[in-house]
């Protein structure tokens, strides 16, 4: 009986919520009306009661009704720009599976490296994280996992060896995304936020990010890697993987099909693309950014390579009489993930219009006291906090309209508190719920759970701490 009422009394807690909060008038109906909106969308994203797609339609309801906004305005935010860079990053995904380009970089490298389990862990992390860079961190998770199962099955299911491959596998996917722009999805929304928040400044790109995102997303995974081994490794590891598996994997895919070499060459060119869009800063010396070849005032974004490159899959045949990437693998794209991104965006516009996030600033103008340090460390606290419960991209969908506010209101640098938190929205680890891939290796049953809540909150403290550092060396 229980079981049953819960998720009504649940589902009825969002606009309940609401309700009480647009009833306080706070900070004038305008923003009440907002606010209350916001904490309803805020209930449904955390429990998931329904669908997170479904809850981020909420806006294009309520948002023109309540005289927030108007349709044409909010419609708007569902079809940004920005969203054609996901669709490319998940298209370049597609082939590069489709092709089996992933299984065979595995293979190769498993095949090379010692046979002792640290040296396996460390592997799959690695190739995990590489893959994640660049590709969805679920689709990356989903991919590897087919591998990890295989050394699993092999070395006769040893269980402190299963649960550190497969916790392993979801981290180092979630790690791996915060390294590029199109890495994960809460990366891309900096980019959004920056480019309406401050179009006046000299907006980040693609090399300037991963200069940030590459050697802290690696620290991380080290550190990682050390409290998988020091949690589930004895000082004596007594058996050895047979590398002769993976060697036999490589023998039986033969050698490299054109069609892997084509997805290979053109996945090479769009991240080539993505690197030198701008013209990149080194000392006094300025290497070519192509954009640079436009006309003067053409805005060219990191979505148009994303584009070309799925054009060019789309129209390269394969010796199969069909293209390197096809419209039904296209349709994969899974629309729930499109959802939330406009939902979030016309959260945010709609914190904005109604004043809102501005009056939110105001009521935290005490912070304007405190350290910047002990600022940044409370946001990425609390960050890491939520998306424990959220989705990385509810995470910060949330909070980016009221940092920006209060970055304005306080006098501090675009970044200052939005860049922290952003890579803060990544930093989930402790709950099968946090990240999809959590998830996925949870749902293996092969993870204790009292195991994956001490691990993932240790990690959680190193994130905090690592990307407050990061900051300030900034």
């Amino acid at each position: 009986m229980l079981t049953s009422i819960r998720p009504r009394l649940t589902f009825l807690l969002g606009p309940l919520l609401g309700g009480l909060v647009y009833l306080q008038g706070w900070p004038d109906e305008m923003g009440a009306r907002m606010a209350g909106i916001a904490v309803w969308m805020a209930v449904w994203w955390m429990t998931e009661v329904v669908h997170l797609g479904f809850t981020s339609l909420i806006p294009m309801l309520l948002l023109p009704i309540l005289g927030i906004s108007t349709s044409d305005k909010v419609a708007a935010a569902y079809m940004d720009p920005i969203l054609f860079l996901f669709m490319g990053g998940f298209g370049l995904s597609f082939a590069i599976e489709r092709w089996h380009l992933h299984r065979r970089l595995s293979s190769f490298l498993l095949s090379k490296i010692p046979t002792t389990p640290s040296w396996i862990l460390g592997g799959i992390m690695l190739i995990t994280y590489m893959l994640s860079n660049w590709m969805s961190n679920t689709a990356t998770c989903l991919m590897m996992l087919a591998v990890v199962m295989g050394i699993i099955k092999t070395l006769g299911e040893p269980p402190k060896f299963s649960a550190a491959l497969l916790l392993g596998l979801a981290y180092s996917a979630s790690i791996g995304g915060m390294a590029t722009p199109v890495g994960t999805p809460p990366n891309l929304i900096f980019f959004k936020v920056m480019s309406e928040s401050y179009p006046q400044a000299n907006q980040p790109d693609f090399f300037e990010w991963s200069m940030i995102g590459f050697p802290l997303s690696f620290t991380l995974l080290l550190i990682c890697f050390f409290l998988l081994k020091f949690f589930f490794f004895s000082e004596k590891e007594t058996f050895l993987v047979n590398r002769s598996h993976f060697k036999e994997d490589l023998q039986a895919m033969g050698k490299m099909s054109v069609e892997e070499k084509w997805v290979g060459g053109v996945f090479l060119f769009t991240a080539i693309a993505w690197f030198t869009r701008n013209p990149i800063q080194m000392g006094s010396m300025e290497w070519f950014g192509w954009s640079k070849l436009f006309p003067k005032g053409v805005k060219v974004d990191d979505s148009a390579p994303a584009l070309l490159g799925i054009f060019l899959l789309m129209i390269i045949p394969s010796r199969e009489n069909r293209k390197l990437l096809s419209w039904e693998e296209m349709k994969k794209i899974p629309l729930d993930v499109l959802l939330i991104f406009g939902g979030g965006f016309a959260l945010a516009m709609g914190f904005e219009t109604s004043g809102l996030s501005k009056s939110m600033a105001s009521s935290l103008a005490f912070l304007s006291d405190w350290p910047l340090p002990i600022m940044v460390i409370g946001v990425v606290a609390m960050v890491t906090l939520i998306s424990e419960f959220a989705s990385n991209v509810a995470s910060i969908q949330l909070v980016a309209p009221i940092l920006v506010a209060l970055q304005m209101q306080l006098g501090l640098s675009a970044t200052s508190l939005l860049l922290p938190a952003t890579l803060a929205a990544s930093i989930g680890f402790a709950l099968p719920v946090a990240t999809a891939a959590n998830t996925i290796a949870f749902g293996t049953g092969k993870i204790p759970i009292k195991k994956m809540i001490w691990i993932g909150l240790c990690l959680d403290l190193a994130g905090i701490i690592l990307i407050s550092l990061f900051q300030f060396w900034l």
